[in-house]
């Protein structure tokens, strides 16, 4: 059964400058439609400005389409209002390519925490949350004493971490990773896909994974979508990457830099 569903989705943009007379409008996200199933790894693969993270931000309600729709569990999450909406926004959750700026500097690790709990009114007394914040960190790979720091005094590692142990305290069906290691070194991001692979299968959980490094795909995602200037292109299996049709696909492949054999044989099978 499909999680969420896209059907024709469009989103523009409006450029407006004194060298334009008037605006100019830019075709951002042009009739895309795909079906991510639950429990699905589904990652979104281009370059950039090709339409990918704005089509995960029309995905979480952060950008609104112009045509098109999108259903999760067979509704339209356009039509959402008041507690619909905010329970869509429990079950979709992001983690952006910078965690550090996605905090708030002047809160403690804790509090950042705390909030989506508190946001959300998950019906947990103090001593239940606190509870439930200590075996996420402990399920995220860090300790209790990073409650007591602030984002500024953690590594881009243990950023990342947090920034997946918030995404996930609201029990998300649904989580968006928006080039979630792109600013980590190889090994940092080696650890954090590991922890995504163990996290998922605790969880049971579905993800659009969104990136520029074709070389992890295999890795990551079951399928993949290749997307080109705002529009799909070609979505083939993963371990089928290098089977691709579509020119731009095969032109991504050769332009991909592979700096382990491992991923290379990942890639060829």
């Amino acid at each position: 059964m499909s999680l969420l569903v896209v059907e024709n989705a469009c989103c523009r943009y409006r450029l407006h400058s004194h060298w334009l007379a008037g605006h100019k409008e830019v075709k951002a996200v042009e009739k895309v439609s795909l079906q991510i199933a639950e429990g699905e790894r589904f990652a979104l693969a281009g370059e950039s400005g090709s339409g990918k993270s704005t089509l995960a931000r029309a995905i979480l309600l952060l950008e609104p389409l112009a045509s098109g729709k999108i259903l999760f569990d067979g509704a339209d999450i356009s039509a959402l209002k008041g507690n619909a909406q905010k329970n869509y926004r429990r079950q979709v959750q992001m983690v952006f390519q910078d965690a550090y700026s996605s905090m708030n500097p002047r809160m403690q690790v804790g509090e950042i925490l705390a909030e989506p709990v508190r946001s959300f009114a998950l019906k947990e007394n103090e001593a239940r949350a606190k509870k439930r914040i200590s075996s996420m960190l402990e399920c995220c790979g860090l300790s209790a004493k990073v409650l007591a720091r602030y984002p500024g005094e953690l590594s881009g590692g243990e950023c990342q971490r947090v920034a997946l142990a918030r995404a996930l305290l609201p029990q998300p069906r649904l989580v968006v990773f928006d080039e979630a290691t792109s600013s980590l070194d190889v090994t940092l991001q080696n650890q954090i896909l590991g922890l995504l692979h163990q996290v998922r299968q605790q969880m049971n959980l579905t993800y659009l994974f969104i990136t520029h490094n074709l070389a992890m795909l295999p890795h990551v995602a079951d399928r993949v979508g290749i997307m080109q200037e705002g529009r799909l292109v070609e979505v083939l299996p993963a371990h089928q990457l290098t089977q691709g049709k579509h020119s731009y696909t095969q032109k991504l492949l050769a332009a991909a830099p592979v700096t382990h054999p491992k991923d290379r044989r990942a890639l060829s099978k």
